[in-house]
């Protein structure tokens, strides 16, 4: 609509000129492909699982494991120093779920000490 002659258009617009208005239609061909998407069996399943995997592990290692910062300066360093977190973090959940399923820690030691060896090989 022209606001000419419209009492009101002075306290809604203060430019000079008459307003213009840019539709950018291929961006809204992406949010029209990206709504599909979300909204299809698969993307409702996948946003299901989204939220909770990586959340938890977030969870612990800020508040049980007091990991809030990291311990070095450089982006090589910041990720070998999360890498060392992340290998330590999934051997504790490893851990755990052996001892879960009733197997003491000498099993446990001899897993981590296969995979050990398993890994040098490669």
């Amino acid at each position: 609509k022209r606001c000419e002659g419209c009492p009101l258009r002075g306290s809604c617009f203060k430019a000079r000129g008459n307003r213009i208005i840019e539709v950018n239609h291929r961006l809204n061909q992406y949010k029209r492909q990206a709504r599909e998407r979300l909204l299809s069996e698969e993307g409702i399943k996948h946003r299901g699982r989204r939220c909770i995997e990586p959340e938890a592990v977030f969870g612990q290692m800020k508040y049980n494991m007091t990991y809030r910062r990291f311990r070095h300066v450089g982006e090589d360093k910041v990720t070998m120093d999360f890498a060392f977190f992340a290998i330590a973090f999934n051997i504790k959940k490893m851990c755990a779920k052996l001892i879960k399923e009733g197997k003491g820690l000498i099993t446990v030691a001899k897993c981590m000490r296969k995979k050990q060896h398993s890994q040098k090989k490669i």
